[in-house]
């Protein structure tokens, strides 16, 4: 699982599901889009279900590429939790 975009202080995930290696030594990944349901207050975790979208990605144009782990609820529900905060845009300091 790792973050493809924040937009307005939400992120999008993606579940990485294979890799492919070009001509250039480049690796890409092949990742399942998820869609957010939520945000839950008591596991502080974004309820997910996966999509049938597939995306294609560099390392390079993910907001973040650290893993983060997809858990499963004793009802069959998907969360992911952040493990720190990520902004959409730089901060600056003055």
């Amino acid at each position: 699982m790792v973050v493809l975009d924040i937009q307005e202080e939400e992120p999008t995930f993606g579940e990485i599901v294979d890799f492919l290696q070009t001509k250039a030594d480049e690796t890409l990944f092949v990742m399942q889009k998820l869609r957010i349901l939520g945000f839950s207050t008591h596991y502080h975790a974004y309820e997910v279900v996966r999509t049938s979208c597939v995306l294609i990605s560099s390392q390079k144009y993910l907001s973040d590429y650290h893993p983060l782990h997809l858990c499963k609820s004793f009802n069959d529900h998907s969360f992911v939790s952040m493990k720190y905060r990520i902004h959409s845009s730089p901060i600056t300091l003055t």
